[in-house]
């Protein structure tokens, strides 16, 4: 009942309290959560078409930039607490980086990749001259490739071609990536003092109670990575059989029954 209740007050929909109960471990039925995910990434598609007419009068490029000096304009309703000591120009460059990723413009990241390093800074993992964390957990890949949010178009195929145990790994991937992974990456920053303060903000304001829309957007985003590394379903069982099962406890299913039918049939 407590859950039910604390994701009725983070989400305006009822597939968003379904998927958020689903992926804390209650026991919902796949189908309803492969009906709906489409709505959020719907939803996602559409709002970078309303932005992108708002914003830039139906260019993307325009879009971008207005959205970028948007964001960084903004005080205490600002996407990211404004912790990094940073100019208005830098700010301005690392939303409009934030705001190509999520538009999904692959011209505008490539135009602004030397911009990444002030998004870097936004989210308090670039500090100092040597780079603070960024030279360990920065947002590029080993190769020194940027790392890209996943188009809806890729989001669409990924649930689509997913099988159960996929969908399964997600889940359990993203009950982890909210639960406990920002208390594990806060103890090990603990030992790297105050050029950690900004990042360890940053974690607090995206995990400290995220929306249930938000985890609605993580399942199908952790789907498309899993499938970009093509594992077999003989491999992404192994690794379901080595990840923690990630289930509610005894006495929170025990609570499930009447509240949760009682969803269902309203949705």
């Amino acid at each position: 009942m407590l859950r039910l209740l604390h994701w009725r007050s983070r989400s305006r929909h009822h597939q968003g309290i379904l998927l958020a109960l689903w992926v804390e471990g209650f026991p919902i039925e796949l189908a309803r959560v492969r009906a709906g995910l489409p709505h959020f990434i719907d939803e996602w598609e559409e709002m970078a078409r309303r932005e992108i007419m708002r914003a830039g009068k139906g260019s993307e490029a325009t879009a971008v930039a207005v959205l970028g000096a948007e964001m960084a304009r903004r005080r205490s309703k600002a996407p990211l607490p404004h912790r990094a000591r940073m100019s208005l120009a830098e700010r301005e460059r690392a939303y409009a980086y934030m705001a190509a990723s999520i538009l999904g413009n692959q011209e505008e990241l490539h135009i602004r990749d030397l911009d990444l390093p002030a998004l870097e800074r936004l989210l308090g993992l670039r500090t100092g001259r040597d780079g603070g964390l960024s030279r360990e957990m920065g947002l590029r890949n080993k190769d020194g490739v940027a790392d890209r949010l996943p188009t809806p178009a890729q989001a669409r195929a990924a649930l689509a071609a997913a099988h159960d145990d996929e969908l399964e790994l997600a889940r359990r991937g993203v009950w982890i990536m909210v639960n406990l992974i920002p208390t594990i990456v806060k103890q090990l920053l603990a030992k790297d003092g105050a050029k950690a303060i900004d990042l360890i903000d940053i974690i607090d304001h995206l995990f400290g109670d995220p929306p249930a829309d938000a985890l609605a957007f993580l399942v199908p985003t952790l789907l498309v990575s899993l499938r970009a590394h093509g594992a077999t379903i003989e491999e992404t069982r192994e690794h379901l059989a080595a990840l923690a099962p990630a289930q509610v406890g005894p006495e929170l299913a025990a609570l499930a029954g009447v509240e949760l039918t009682a969803l269902m049939e309203g949705s």
